[in-house]
């Protein structure tokens, strides 16, 4: 119906005109303008000034999801691949930030998993840029996601990212830099999630290359014109 009114298409990403395509909606007036973000709501940190006064020697892994956050965001996926990883268990923090939902089942696993783990309610941007740049990856094994705005607001502060293949890829592209991996859960488990989150963390990333790429490409400075 909005198709059929419509003098012009704007998708979000590729990912989501092949979508409409590949749902017999194709429209032949669109472009792809992606989503962009005000960087200056999301400073980058000194992440070692923060870990001395949460006194955490632990890597951080962020997960933050409010909407669906187990049928769409897999939140549940991740709590499966943190409890069966020796590594994931013995030298990570989780810190999950979602909704009612989210919150009562999170906290039921992390109970019986006894998974070290922070879980939130949620907060005011403020607070989560503090999380962004304490992090060392931020992970959202989602099922679908149309761009993917967490991801970018992750790797805006320098952290670097675990998440849905198809926005990732194409964020990847935009950037021009290996910004994590990339996680498609039709047919990859928690094994292979677990695998892919101790590789991110296991590698050097240079923050402020990936702010900067993220000022270059997806801020709205950037994106404005368009």
């Amino acid at each position: 119906s909005a198709l059929n009114i419509a003098s012009y298409v704007i998708c979000v990403s590729q990912y989501v005109k092949d979508r409409l395509e590949q749902l017999g909606l194709n429209y032949p007036k669109n472009t792809i303008i992606h989503n962009p973000i005000n960087i200056n709501k999301f400073p980058l940190l000194n992440r070692e000034e923060l870990r001395d006064s949460r006194r955490d020697e632990k890597k951080i892994v962020f997960f933050s999801g409010v909407y669906m956050p187990l049928r769409k965001k897999r939140l549940d996926l991740l709590l499966r691949a943190f409890s069966t990883n020796t590594y994931l268990r013995e030298k990570c923090k989780l810190v999950i930030l979602t909704g009612k939902e989210g919150i009562s089942y999170a906290k039921e696993f992390v109970s019986q998993k006894k998974i070290d783990a922070l879980v939130l309610n949620p907060r005011p941007v403020s607070e989560i840029v503090r999380y962004y740049n304490i992090a060392n990856v931020f992970v959202m094994p989602s099922i679908l996601e149309a761009f993917g705005l967490t991801y970018i607001e992750a790797l805006s502060v320098g952290t670097p990212v675990v998440g849905f293949h198809g926005t990732l890829k194409e964020i990847e592209c935009l950037l021009g830099i290996y910004i994590g991996e990339k996680f498609d859960p039709s047919h990859e488990g928690k094994e292979k999630l677990a695998q892919k989150i101790v590789k991110v963390l296991n590698t050097d990333f240079d923050r402020k290359l990936l702010r900067r790429k993220v000022i270059e490409n997806l801020s709205w400075d950037a994106r404005f014109k368009e």
